[in-house]
C-alpha cells in the first residue's frame, strides 16, 4: 500500500511520469491498478459529473512515458507481424476484450485498461534493450557503458524525454501552480491518501 501511495502522489504532483517496466519481470498493467481505483474515487472539484472524471482527470495527471527496460523480443501486431512499440502496446496490452460473457478477471482487466487510457493527456511508450549480458559490465555500467545497441536507443529515449513539450505543473482550470499552492496540494492530497479505500 505505501508503493501505491507513493505512486499516486508521484502522478499528482508531476507534469511528466516515466513508468519504468522491467520486461525481465511481471505485467506492468496489474500493477498500475490502482489508477482505476484512484479514477473511481477521485474527487477533481465539487459538483463534478461523474461523466466528466476522464476529461477532469487528463486534466491534472500529467503526460506518461511507459518505458520497457530490458526487451529482447521484437514487438508484433495481432497478427503476429513485426509493428512498432507504439502498436504492440496499443493492440497486445490496451485493448479491452469485449466479450459479453466474460469473467470477472476479463471485467477487471478491460476496466483497468480504460481507466490508464483515459486517465492521461498523452501517452508515449519507449523501450531499451538490456545494457549488457556480461556481470562485470553491470556491476561497472556507470564507467564502461552498456552495447553500443543500449547506448543509441538511450540517446533516443533522452531525446524524446526532452522534445515532448512538457512544462510547469498546472491546476485543473488551466492555472499555474506556484510554490504555496503547491504546499497546501502536498498536504490535501497526503490527507486524502491516507483515508482507507482510496487506493
Amino acid at each position: 500500500h505505501r508503493d501505491y501511495a507513493l505512486f499516486v502522489l508521484s502522478i499528482l504532483f508531476s507534469s511528466y511520469l516515466i513508468y519504468n517496466q522491467d520486461m525481465v519481470r511481471a505485467s506492468g498493467l496489474e500493477q498500475l491498478d490502482f489508477i482505476r481505483k484512484l479514477a473511481r474515487n477521485i474527487k477533481i472539484k465539487e459538483g463534478a459529473d461523474p461523466k466528466d472524471i476522464g476529461k477532469d482527470l487528463k486534466r491534472v495527471f500529467p503526460k506518461f512515458l511507459w518505458l520497457l527496460r530490458n526487451l529482447t523480443l521484437r514487438p508484433t501486431n495481432s497478427t503476429g507481424q513485426p509493428t512498432s512499440l507504439e502498436i504492440y502496446m496499443q493492440e497486445q496490452v490496451l485493448k479491452t476484450v469485449e466479450d459479453p460473457f466474460a469473467d470477472d478477471e476479463t471485467n477487471t482487466a478491460n476496466a483497468r485498461k480504460r481507466a490508464i487510457v483515459a486517465s492521461f493527456p498523452s501517452m508515449q511508450f519507449a523501450s531499451l534493450p538490456p545494457p549488457s549480458s556480461d556481470p562485470s559490465t553491470l556491476q561497472n555500467l556507470e564507467t564502461v557503458g552498456g552495447t553500443p545497441e543500449f547506448e543509441s536507443q538511450l540517446l533516443e529515449l533522452l531525446k524524446l524525454i526532452t522534445t515532448s513539450g512538457f512544462g510547469p505543473k498546472i491546476t485543473s482550470d488551466g492555472k499555474l501552480i506556484t510554490g504555496r499552492s503547491f504546499s497546501d496540494l502536498v498536504q490535501k492530497y497526503v490527507e486524502q491518501i491516507n483515508i482507507p479505500g482510496v487506493i
